[in-house]
Parts: structure tokens; sequence; C-alpha cells
């Protein structure tokens, strides 16, 4: 209101000033860009006997959204301002003395491009990564009939976000094997992960997989997954005054977007890979519309514009991984490396060296990736030399996704003495691999796939397998597949078979399952019940029997539960006349910020939940319950997903009312197999009396403040507080003697705290 009170001054002292014949005169104006309100700007006015030019500060008009203006300029009281009359034609103006407006409107060319990211998922707004140092110890125990007690061990630390970790098992013979140990260092800012131990390299159509003990450094995607790296679509327009966008992802509206005028564009679209349609409807205040539709096609294999993925092995091949602990081959280097180039190629290479069998090796060679119209299109080309073996090989591939229908088919080739790490040049391979399929639903409940493949081996021949499979939803929750195939092995007539499997799901994680098989060794039938764990505490079970074709009738029986401190199985199975019988303990101990907790297994990151001092709070992961907290106010939550923001929340209404509650929900990540210690700001509170006195005097009719809450001082210098936490609190008293400054403590159990004594400084006394 006051504001207004100012305008109408001004704007009167503008309307006696505008009558002089000379001069600007200053006035007060709220300024609109392309109809959209901005703020009230100061406004110069030149002409004397009618309005012949406008000037505005530069700075008034950037902060509204106007830019590249040019234009005559000149400086007022040290500010630059701009002749609106000269920007013209691409900025035109009118002035209303009456509405004490100024309308400005521009050229969309010259106002700020509006950005809108859609992103499938958004990085919440609220979320912090956390790198708590923490450490972790999961251990399980397995007993067998007739085959002894055997474990396994996991033991990681976490600093600063890097992670310690090494794996161990126990035979039943009382041996001990190490598993993987690395150290593992991320960056998520670079999406880089350093390894300095085991590691296991990457596969490619032509490469081979190990596993390496050295040093490795990767780009890795789930160090931030909310980072796009692959091309979605976007699309772009202009609008010259406020308007509603609607945009469309196949026919479903996925954003409403009130936009200001000037060009927009929308990067991001949430779809799936494969083709559709994207489309979007603007609205202007006056009802008039704009439209446009495009196809597209998302590559699930090409990466963005710029992005990169690599990864750099340096080290030595572990032999005997899950049997030996220190058993190490020869060195070994392998590097794959692909950059997409404006989101339709994605091109890169494949390098592998090592000695093998006593010979060196190399292999290696470049790959490409396009966006086609309607596909994706996969090259890839490698040589290789094996000791005096030389050999080459390529791969060609191409996939298409669509509504209605879906198709690949892959054609690899290889010479005689084509070689990898992994598969040396005397191994057996396909001289020539077919590979393809295709699928479409018929119906709205019924859908077929078509799979074959052909493989003509170097030295065992050909093999060829073909399968038609259809898939029928009856109702949301039953559904019927068929399946016949046809395989045939090298030397063999061909093998006919087909099954057959009736599903239900009756929700809560319960779902069961009848099958039937038919063969040349004869028909089989299986049947089953399972229920999965719970994300918290609570049972699962699987209940199976089968007679496969040719075998005995086999039977299982198996019963789970998850609690706040291990998860416990154990399984009775029967095949034929065989009985056996199998349990497994398994739990895991945390320490977090000197906090050491039993719990379940931790598989990846894990979380302190804390309400200091209550008990019996719920914890909810997701909104999905996992526990209470314990007597100190603590509860461990061992799933979460790293480096996501994983929603943290507690019961408040679990919370004592004598206890003042803050924020109930957080969004928290984690490192990998890291800990966050996430503290929920809970507080005792108490209504408290007392008296008060400055030295010897009653501060009667003066004020007590605690905390930002006051009470007013009795005339005997009694004092009431509501809601003050217990504790100790920085107190003050002001009243005609002055102020004075002392500490008040709440105790846990009393409420009268007596008569409080305060001392003046020296000065005021």
């Amino acid at each position: 209101m006051f504001r207004t009170y100012v305008i109408i001054l001004l704007l009167s002292f503008y309307g006696t000033a505008v009558a002089q014949p000379a001069g600007d005169q200053r006035a007060y104006l709220d300024l609109y860009l392309n109809d959209a309100a901005k703020d009230t700007v100061l406004v110069r006015l030149r002409g004397a006997q009618r309005l012949d030019d406008a000037l505005v500060g530069i700075d008034d008009l950037e902060k509204a959204g106007l830019h590249g203006l040019h234009g005559d300029r000149e400086m007022q009281d040290g500010r630059e301002y701009v002749s609106l009359k000269s920007l013209a034609p691409l900025v035109t103006y009118a002035v209303d003395q009456q509405a004490l407006t100024i309308r400005v409107t521009a050229d969309v060319s010259l106002l700020e491009k509006t950005a809108i990211d859609l992103s499938p998922i958004q990085r919440p707004r609220d979320m912090v990564l956390r790198r708590d140092t923490s450490a972790f110890f999961n251990y399980s125990v397995t007993g067998a009939s007739g085959a002894g007690v055997s474990g396994a061990a996991e033991l990681g630390a976490s600093v600063r976000g890097n992670l310690a970790y090494t794996g161990l098992t126990v035979a039943t013979d009382g041996s001990v094997v190490r598993g993987l140990s690395n150290l593992v260092l991320d960056d998520p800012a670079t999406l880089r992960r350093v390894t300095l131990g085991d590691a296991v390299t990457s596969a490619s159509p032509l490469g081979g997989i190990g596993l390496l003990a050295g040093v490795s450094v990767t780009r890795e995607f789930t160090l931030d997954p909310y980072f796009v790296r692959q091309p979605l679509p976007r699309m772009a327009g202009a609008i010259t005054s406020p308007s509603t966008l609607d945009v469309y992802v196949n026919g479903q509206l996925v954003r409403q977007e009130q936009v200001a005028p000037g060009p927009f564009e929308v990067r991001n679209l949430p779809v799936a890979s494969g083709a559709g349609s994207i489309s979007y409807v603007v609205r202007d205040a006056f009802g008039r519309t704009q439209e446009f539709a495009s196809p597209y096609y998302a590559s699930s294999g090409v990466l963005a514009d710029g992005v990169s993925e690599y990864g750099y092995h340096l080290g030595f091949r572990r032999a005997g991984f899950g049997t030996e602990s220190f058993h190490y081959g020869p060195p070994e280097f392998v590097a794959h490396h692909r950059i997409g180039f404006g989101n339709v190629v994605t091109a890169g290479y494949r390098f592998e060296s090592g000695l093998q069998h006593g010979s060196a090796l190399a292999s290696g060679g470049p790959s490409a990736a396009f966006a086609l119209p309607v596909g994706e299109l996969d090259l890839d080309g490698a040589a290789s030399v094996d000791g005096s073996a030389a050999g080459a090989a390529g791969s060609i591939g191409w996939s298409l996704l669509t509504r209605k229908f879906t198709a690949g088919a892959v054609v690899r080739a290889m010479t005689p003495s084509y070689a990898s790490l992994g598969q040396p040049a005397s191994a057996d391979r396909p001289l020539l691999q077919l590979l393809g399929s295709a699928g479409a639903p018929i119906f709205s409940v019924l859908g077929l796939t078509l799979e074959g493949q052909v493989n003509s081996m170097r030295d065992t021949g050909l093999t060829s397998s073909l399968s038609l499979r259809a898939d029928v939803r009856l109702t949301n929750n039953l559904s019927f597949i068929v399946s016949a195939s046809r395989f045939r092995a090298p030397g063999e007539a061909p093998e006919f078979g087909a099954f057959a499997t009736l599903l239900y799901n009756f929700g809560a994680g319960t779902s069961a399952d009848m099958g039937a098989t038919a063969s040349r060794q004869g028909p089989g039938a299986s049947a089953s019940v399972q229920r999965s764990l719970p994300l918290g505490e609570g049972f699962g079970y699987q209940l199976r029997s089968a007679q496969d074709p040719g075998q005995p009738t086999t039977g299982l029986g198996q019963v789970q539960y998850q609690g706040p401190y291990g998860t416990y199985l154990a399984s009775y199975s029967r095949t034929g006349v065989t009985d056996g019988g199998i349990a497994t303990a398994a739990g895991g101990l945390v320490l977090i910020d000197g906090n050491l907790m039993l719990s379940r297994p931790v598989q990846e990151g894990y979380a302190l939940v804390q309400v200091p001092g209550v008990e019996g709070v719920r914890g909810y992961l997701n909104n999905q319950e996992i526990g209470r907290t314990n007597r100190g106010g603590n509860l461990l939550i061992p799933s979460l997903q790293p480096y996501y923001g994983n929603r943290l929340k507690i019961g408040d209404s679990d919370v004592p009312i004598d206890y003042e509650v803050g924020k109930v929900e957080q969004v928290i990540g984690t490192p990998l197999r890291g800990g966050a210690l996430v503290r929920f700001d809970v507080q005792r509170v108490r209504s408290v009396t007392g008296l008060v006195r400055v030295g010897d005097r009653v501060p009667a009719y003066g004020e007590l403040t605690v905390d930002g809450r006051a009470s007013p001082i009795g005339g005997r210098g009694e004092f009431w507080l509501d809601h003050v936490g217990v504790g100790r609190h920085d107190a003050r008293i002001e009243f005609g003697g002055g102020t004075c400054k002392f500490t008040l403590e709440v105790p846990e159990d009393a409420s009268d705290l007596g008569t409080l004594s305060c001392a003046l400084p020296l000065a005021s006394r």
C-alpha cells in the first residue's frame, strides 16, 4: 500500500511538471514487456507538449528480459538509458498515464530464451550427498545336510566417499579364499572412477572380458543417476505474449508450463527408447494457439553430443578366481573409448594386449553407432595378432523399436585365427554368426516374438535354433505364455520342444505359476508359488515342484525371514528319493560416527537414521516402512541406492507430544557402499516456571527471553515459559535497572525451576 502511495505522489509530480516547456520528466511506471508484468521502473519522458520519446535504464530492460539492444544511449545521474524510439521497428512502446504503465512490445529475437528441462529423472533440489566416514562387515553362515558348514564375509570402509573393500569365502574344509579386493576412488563431478586392485574389464562383441588386478580408470554414469547420456528429443518455438505450453509424448500430456514471451526450448523429453511422436500446443491469453508435431527415434546405444564413455585397465589377470587367493597371470592392457557427435553418431575404438599361452596377443579396432531415421545401426571391426597367427573380425547390427513392432538383426564373422583376451587363436569360434528377432502386438492382449540364431563353428560345425513365443494377458493379474522351438546340433537330427506357463499375481509380492513342457525326451510339468521379501522386515517363501523329461521329480520348500539384524533362510529339497536341507543366516555390523549397529547385510548404500532419545519412531525409505528406532533413537537402513536421492522420512505421529519436531523428511545420497548419518531434529520441550533475581533485586514487570520465547516478569519476579527444550539455554532479563544475561538450564524431570539468579555487569551497577 505504501508503495502505491509513493507511485501516485510521483506521478502527480510528473503531471504538474510535464506542462513545463522543456526538459525530461521523471516518472515511476509499471513496466509490461509483451503483456508480461515486470517491475516498476524509472522512465524519463521526453517532449514539452506531447510525449515524443521514453528513456529506460539499460539494466531495467535487461532485468526484464530484453537483450541485444542497440539504439541511442545517454548517461543520466550515473545510469545508462536507451531511447525506446530509436529501437523501432523491433521495439514499440505505449505510455498510459491513467494506468501508470509503460507497455513495451519487442520482437522475439530480443527476448530471453526460456529453457525447460524434462529429463526423465530430475535431481531433487533438496538432495544432499553425504560422505560420512563409515564401515561395514557382512557375514553369512550356511549349513547343508551331508556337506558341512561354509561361510562368506565382506569388509568395507568408506572415507570421504572412497571405498576400501575385500571379500572372502570359507569352504566346508575350513580353507579361506579371497574374493575381490580393491580401493575405489569416485569423482561424481567428472563421472570418473579409479580402481586400485581387482576390477572387471568391460566386454564388447568382438572382445573378451576378464578380471585384472591393477589400475582401472573408467567413466561411470552410475555416479550421477540423473545424468542424461543418450540424445533425447527436443523442440523449440517462439511466442510474443505470456502463454501456456502443453507438451505431449505419444499423445500423453507430460508437462504443462507457463512460458514468458520469447523463444523457448524444451530439452530432454522423457521418451522410451525407440520410435514415437512429440508435440506441443501453445495457448495465449486470447485463446490463440500454435501447434507443432514431429516423429522421433531414440537410440539407446548412441551417446549425446560431446558425451564420452571409456575404460582403461592395466594389471595382471587373476587366475583361479573363487578357488585361489593370490594366483596371477601375465600383465594385460584393455582399453575402450566412445564419443558422441551431433546426437547421431558415436565413434570409438577397442584395444587389448597381453601374453596368452606364452605368446604376445594384440586385438582391437574401431566401432560406430548411428541413430537412423528408422532404427539404430552398430558397426564393429577388429584385427588381431596371436603369436604368428593373424586374424580379423567384423560385426554389423541393426535394431528397431516402435510401439507396434520390434526387430533386430546381427551378422558377425571371424577368420579362423582371430583372437582376443580370453579367446586365443587356437579356440573354437563361430566363423559366421547370424542372430535375429522380431516382435509385435497382434491384439491389445496378445504379443508374438520370433527369435533365431545360426552359428557356423570352425571346429564343431553348424548349430541353429528357432523359437516362437506368444504372450497373452488375460487380465491385469493373469497371463499366459506359450512357446515352440527347434534346435539342431552338429550331426544330429532337429529337436523340437514346446512349453506353456500360466502366471497369476496375487499382489503384495505373491505370485504363482503352472507350466507344462513337451520334447523328444517326453512331457514335463511344474508348479510354484512364491512371495518375495519386503523392503523392510517380514517373511518370504517359495514352494516348487517339477517333473523334467527324463529326470526324477523334484520338490523345493523354502522360507526366508528378514529381520532388523539379519536375514535367515531354511530350505528343504527332494530329488527322486534323495533329501537335502540348507540353512543360512546372514547379517552385518555397521559403524557410523562412532555408532556400532547390528544390521541386515548391507548391499549398496546405507544410512543411520537418528531421532535422538526417542524409541519406536517408524522410519521410511521412499515411502516404504523399514523399521522403528531403538532405545537410543537409532534405526539403520541398509538398502539405499548410491548417488541417488533416497527419500528418508520419520513418522512424526510416533514422536511424543512433549517433543518439538523439525523436518520429518530428508533426501540423501550415499557413495558406493558408503554410509550416511541422518539426524532428524527433535527436542524434548517443557513448560517451566520459577522466580528470577538480579543480584538482590526483583526485576518486577520486566521481561525474560529464552530462545526467542518471552515471558513477562511478575511483581515477585515470577515467570512462565512454554515449549522450552530440555538442556542449557542463553537467557536475558530486561527491566528498569538494565539488561542481564545468564544461562538457564531446563532439567528432564522438573517444571518448577525455583529461584534463578543473574548478575549485572559491573558497569551497569
